[in-house]
């Protein structure tokens, strides 16, 4: 599969009730998102292109805006927002809004330099 990726960084706050280790503290993370997104088989590249890197730029910088940047998590995530259900939740909302052609191949969440949580099609 032909796959291109695009990557977003931000700032964002969260706890994480019930922890028993530092993170159940307020505190932040300079996120780095990558949103990877192929082409489905039976479809030909549109202009020589998987997707327009413009067009994954504003779906991620619209759901970043939104939800995320500069934000404390906590106050509107249902459930922990750990990395691993950030990613889920990421998920699910960049695959809703990629054409029929798109399909989205990978979700990358670094929460720290040296740590990340990963989703990946299989």
């Amino acid at each position: 599969m032909l796959s291109v990726t695009k990557i977003m960084e931000f700032e964002a706050a969260h706890r994480l009730e019930g922890h028993k280790g530092k993170c159940k503290n307020l505190h932040g993370h300079s996120y780095k998102l990558e949103c990877t997104v192929g082409i489905a088989d039976n479809y030909h590249l549109f202009e020589g292109m998987v997707i327009d890197f413009g067009d994954l730029k504003e779906t991620m910088k619209e759901m970043v805006d939104k939800y995320f940047d500069h934000y404390n998590i906590n106050d509107w995530f249902e459930g922990p927002p750990t990395a691993e259900n950030m990613v889920l939740w990421i998920k699910s909302y960049i695959q809703s809004r990629l054409l029929p052609r798109n399909k989205l191949v990978a979700i990358k969440l670094w929460e720290t330099s040296s740590s990340y949580a990963e989703w990946r099609e299989e």
